[in-house]
């Protein structure tokens, strides 16, 4: 009754059949389960410790943990977050799976996004402005025991907002009819560094790697457009690998629950060599 302790319980869930045909290869068609999540967050104590758990189960079976962290607010928009969570580096990866326009992210966004991540974070925000900064272990380092080989990895992004909609309103790609209109600026910057061992991030298998992304979101009564552009050179032995990207994507709602939408993207590897495929992407 003295609100110092709330647990909210959601679901995800997302069914899905589908069919591909393309030129040489098998045609297939089917159902999957693309998504299953059950997610717990709240706060305990008292309002100012936040917390979030998510599970999942894989299109193949068996499950896994997504978010897993610990918050604590500050007062005047201020917060501290430690454990498992999504990174704040791309746009489309910030933006939630539940709140896409289209049925699923982005190849570049594959490509470029650090995804879930381990390590800790540290925010601000007011009416129109909201800054992150994480420390972590790296892109697409997630449910992972500790490592032999170091990383020092950290993602800055600064976001603007201008006009009516709300921050809450600006985290869906889909604008509803009677909504906010409004304009989103951000800006982000990501490096990491791993000792003795490489992954793949951005087109590159390395060992180190630092990138940049630049996007904006306008959205009006029922309208929406968002683009990005991203670019990452990864590093490794003395030898540079770099990669690019850009997506440009619209929606208009015909009704109050039906949307039209379009999206085109864009991807590029400098210098690079596949035998009988290419370094370019575009869909």
């Amino acid at each position: 009754e003295d609100g110092n302790w709330k647990m909210k319980i959601n679901a995800q869930l997302q069914t899905r059949w589908s069919y591909n045909d393309a030129n040489e290869q098998q045609t297939q068609h089917g159902f999957e389960q693309r998504r299953t999540k059950i997610k717990f967050s709240g706060h305990i104590l008292e309002p100012s410790w936040t917390y979030k758990i998510s599970g999942t189960w894989g299109r193949g079976g068996g499950g896994n943990t997504e978010d897993a962290w610990v918050g604590k607010s500050f007062g005047s928009g201020s917060w501290i977050k430690f454990g498992q969570f999504n990174s704040k580096f791309l746009r489309e990866q910030v933006v939630s799976s539940s709140a896409q326009l289209a049925v699923e992210r982005s190849m570049v966004n594959n490509a470029f996004t650090y995804g879930w991540t381990q390590g800790i974070e540290l925010g601000w925000n007011n009416d129109d402005l909201k800054l992150t900064a994480q420390y972590t272990d790296g892109p697409k380092q997630f449910n992972t025991a500790l490592s032999p080989n170091s990383t020092n990895a950290w993602n800055v992004r600064g976001e603007m907002k201008l006009g009516d909609a709300s921050w809450k309103e600006l985290g869906s790609f889909t604008s509803m009819k009677g909504g906010g209109s409004g304009l989103l600026l951000g800006f982000a910057y990501q490096d990491y560094d791993r000792s003795g061992s490489t992954f793949e991030y951005g087109n590159a298998i390395a060992s180190s790697s630092n990138g940049w992304t630049i996007d904006a979101t306008l959205r009006g009564d029922g309208w929406n457009i968002f683009g990005y552009v991203v670019r990452a050179t990864g590093s490794n032995a003395g030898i540079e690998q770099k990669s690019s990207g850009w997506v440009l994507q619209g929606g208009f709602m015909i009704s109050d629950n039906a949307e039209l939408f379009t999206q085109y993207q864009k991807g590029s590897i400098d210098n690079a060599v596949f035998a009988g495929a290419s370094n370019k992407m575009s869909a």
